[in-house]
């Protein structure tokens, strides 16, 4: 499902690759993607699956952090799915914050869904 292009960047410590939105159409809206086949078991059903927190202990370069996998249970109906918002303090670097559960509920319409995501940079800033 990967490949490498211009825009892609290997996290070694995280164990996965940002690469552009090119491989993933369902998040055309977004300015980049996180995929690596090694972390996505199963496309079928979803655009993108986190099964394993451990390979990626800290986001700081984006100003959040995702941890406890077992937060993010089988993604049938979501294309990705975050519970328990509290999990991802302020995005200071993008002057924004996303806290509330309630806020990131069915993302059906949205590959990836992200309060404010008109603030993500781009991969090239990442």
């Amino acid at each position: 499902m990967t490949k490498d292009s211009p825009k892609t960047k290997r996290r070694e410590d995280w164990g996965f690759v940002v690469t552009d939105v090119s491989l993933m159409p369902s998040m055309k809206d977004w300015s980049f993607t996180i995929t690596d086949a090694s972390l996505i078991p199963s496309t079928e059903d979803c655009s993108f699956m986190i099964t394993n927190a451990s390979l990626m202990p800290s986001m700081k370069d984006w100003g959040f952090t995702i941890i406890d996998a077992s937060l993010i249970p089988s993604t049938e109906d979501w294309s990705f799915m975050i519970i328990n918002a509290s999990f991802i303090p302020s995005t200071e670097d993008w002057g924004s914050i996303i806290t509330k559960a309630s806020l990131i509920s069915n993302t059906k319409d949205w590959g990836f869904m992200i309060i404010d995501a008109s603030l993500i940079p781009s991969t090239e800033d990442l």
